[in-house]
């Protein structure tokens, strides 16, 4: 047992939130002894914690482990932490530590977190978030890796390019009422400021103090020399903490930015002489200005960095040029327009809204591109391990072919582009803007049909309608909280922040806790929740969620009926109000159960109910027949009875449950049974989000894979 304070700003996990703790004192025996370190350890989304919070913290203090492909014990060892506690126990204390500074500095990033989280669907908002604050874990896990397999991971994390881009403008706008010299002193406050706004992690340091040694050269009156630097930023790195060196981050951030100085030019002098030696010359200056930025650099600093992944992951991405190419040019306007969207949201939300839907495109486009690269099947392979041998023995190689010879232009012979009028540079690409968000809107628009979601969230549920009216019902929200706003954002027009209804079928985790940041960021006009709640952890912060944020709150009963405009209507089944028989600790049998009406077609959802609940059903004659079936408790054996089964009588049957998940879900009987009645059954494991769409009359099957 010991007593500490939450010294670093918690990382939201899919399914927990990991704290790093700063530990005061130990219990020895009968008495508390004063310690100093830190470690991480994992704790429930609810209740939440924020920096300075203290701490009793009892569990199995260990080392962290050193694993086959990966060091956990030098990577937190870069960080300061050197424990890790497993099956931890938290209680607070009501006290605060640490820093005021620190703890204003996170709140603002919340804030800010916020503004972009109201201006922008995730993962949209996620990616701004990681780009512009330099946010960790704000991508759900399957975007998360498709980036690390495209080789992306880069462009979501604080670069050199953030620290110039907040230079420049702080220049910009200094020089208007200050001298030079003022304001590149403005310029360098701006830099350190940002720097710790957004957190000192090793490619923030190293990109910092070479943008300050840059303006310190300009006040000097020397020239920058990026290598000197780039040397002088690592050796005050270091200095300060040796472990820096061991830091996977510091390694590729020092070698990419290596690459850029050395290899790149090296590249763009080989394109040149080639091109030059093929015929002209004037469209070889202008092929290589076009392509410099976005194709040598990236290739640079993939060569420089393919050792370093090779040697730490055993990973190596096979598009990650491809990626590169595609998606780097548009991260230059995503950070201009992401953080005057921002700004403006934080000064009037509106106003940011609208400026969100200039940067909106460009965020989905990169997403679009990182998945459809990123999930090929081949897109990143494993690759045997290397040891430290082979990457120096790479790095030389790279010196021999790279180094030698004398820098030059590039052929100044050759013509100059011509300077486009402004209405061609920015108004074509405006235009098409425009046309594209009309488009994306139009095909937003309600088309007449009720559609149904079955969100693959992993293992829980979420279901999505969307009325032929353009009515918004979300049943259960996953175990994921990011995760299911990313699914929203994906199926949702990108403007829309109304759901008209939220039903909560019951209080487990795998069903509640992604409900609760869609209350905080979607205008949510009525909940309809079980009147067998409990008051666990997460269920009181639930309902002071919904306290909070003042959503009208409807307790359940059987029989109850909500009509949403005149294509759908919702019958509540089960439980009753008063179903004091049952046992309110089983919330799983007391779960809500909906039968959705469109027309002819009638899809039952049963929540997490059992075979029990399903007798009760059944003896009081509820109307079960049904179009589709959402099996309950994710295919469980104590759900979906041949009786029942046969009452309901579904053509299709969709089971919301997470792949290669700890209990053995779906049951074999279950399919066994499902496939007795002769239905069709989709899984958010294999087929990812199914949509069930239908007008009343006929009814269509969209996945991952086929229409039917």
């Amino acid at each position: 047992m010991l007593r500490g304070f939450v010294s670093a700003d918690p990382s939201f996990r899919d399914r927990y939130t990991q704290l790093e703790i700063s530990a005061l004192e130990i219990e020895h025996g009968d008495e508390w002894l004063p310690v100093r370190g830190k470690l991480v350890l994992k704790v429930p989304h609810y209740p939440e914690f924020e920096y300075g919070d203290s701490l009793l913290v009892t569990g199995l203090l260990e080392t962290p482990p050193v694993l086959d492909d990966f060091s956990y014990k030098e990577y937190l060892a870069s960080r300061g932490v050197h424990s890790l506690m497993r099956r931890a126990q938290v209680t607070a204390l009501g006290e605060r530590r640490g820093s005021g500074l620190i703890r204003w500095m996170y709140g603002q990033k919340k804030v800010l977190r916020g503004v972009i989280e109201s201006i922008l669907p995730n993962p949209d908002a996620g990616l701004l978030s990681g780009i512009l604050l330099g946010l960790g874990h704000t991508l759900p896990d399957y975007l998360a890796e498709a980036f690390r397999n495209a080789g992306l991971t880069h462009i979501i994390v604080i670069s050199g390019f953030n620290i110039s881009l907040v230079s420049q403008a702080a220049m910009l706008v200094a020089r208007r009422s200050l001298h030079r010299w003022l304001a590149l002193g403005v310029s360098l406050c701006a830099i350190a400021l940002y720097a710790f706004f957004v957190g000192l992690s090793a490619p923030v340091l190293r990109a910092a103090l070479m943008g300050c040694l840059f303006i310190l050269g300009l006040l000097a009156g020397r020239r920058s020399h990026p290598l000197t630097s780039l040397a002088a930023a690592s050796l005050v790195m270091t200095a300060w903490n040796p472990l820096t060196v061991w830091s996977v981050s510091f390694q590729l951030s020092f070698a990419s930015t290596l690459a850029l100085i050395l290899i790149e030019p090296a590249l763009a002098r080989r394109a040149y002489a080639w091109m030059t030696g093929a015929g002209g010359t004037g469209w070889a200056s202008s092929w290589i200005r076009g392509v410099r930025d976005v194709f040598l650099a990236t290739l640079a600093a993939q060569m420089a960095t393919l050792p370093i992944i090779w040697y730490h992951f055993s990973q190596v991405s096979v598009v990650s040029l491809l990626a590169n190419a595609l998606v780097l040019p548009a991260q230059p306007p995503i950070m201009i327009l992401g953080g005057i969207a921002a700004a403006l949201g934080r000064v009037w939300l509106p106003a940011g809204r609208l400026a969100g839907w200039l940067v909106w495109p460009l965020l989905r486009y990169t997403i679009v591109i990182v998945q459809g690269l990123g999930e090929l099947p081949l897109a990143s392979l494993r690759v045997p391990s290397i040891g430290a041998g082979v990457v120096w023995a790479f790095y030389g190689l790279l010196c021999v072919v790279f180094l030698p010879g004398r820098r030059g232009k590039l052929g100044s012979g050759g013509r100059s582009l011509k300077a486009q009028p402004p209405l061609i540079k920015f108004g074509i690409p405006a235009l098409g803007l425009v046309a594209l968000l009309t488009w994306v809107a139009v095909l937003s628009l309600p088309d007449g049909k009720l559609h149904v979601y079955f969100l693959d969230i992993g293992q829980g549920d979420a279901i999505l309608m969307r009325t032929p009216d353009g009515h918004t019902i979300l049943v259960d929200g996953g175990p994921d909280p990011l995760l299911l706003t990313s699914r929203l954002g994906q199926v949702l027009p990108f403007w829309q922040r109304r759901i008209d209804l939220v039903v909560a079928t019951h209080a487990d985790q795998d069903h509640l806790a992604g409900l609760i940041p869609v209350i905080e960021r979607y205008d949510v006009t009525h909940v309809i929740e079980s009147p067998f709640m409990g008051e666990g952890a997460l269920s009181n912060h639930w309902h002071q969620v919904l306290a909070s944020t003042g959503t009208n709150l409807i307790l359940c009963h059987r029989g109850m009926q909500v009509t949403l405009g005149e294509d759908l209507t919702l019958h509540l089944l089960h439980p009753s109000a008063n179903a004091v028989h049952i046992a309110e600790t089983d919330d799983n049998r007391n779960s809500i159960v909906l039968m959705a009406v469109a027309g002819r077609c009638r899809v039952l959802l049963t929540a997490d109910i059992d075979a029990l609940a399903e007798q009760e059903l059944l003896y009081l004659g509820q109307p079960l027949s049904a179009t589709l079936l959402k099996v309950a408790h994710h295919g469980s054996r104590s759900s979906t009875s041949t009786a029942f089964l046969d009452v309901v009588n579904p053509q299709l049957a969709v089971i919301s449950v997470g792949e290669d998940n700890s209990f053995g879900h779906p049951d074999k009987g279950v399919l066994d049974r499902l496939e007795a009645v002769e239905c069709q059954v989709f899984r958010t494991d294999l087929h990812g989000t199914v949509e069930f769409i239908t007008d009343g009359q006929t009814c269509w099957v969209k996945s991952a894979r086929t229409w039917r």
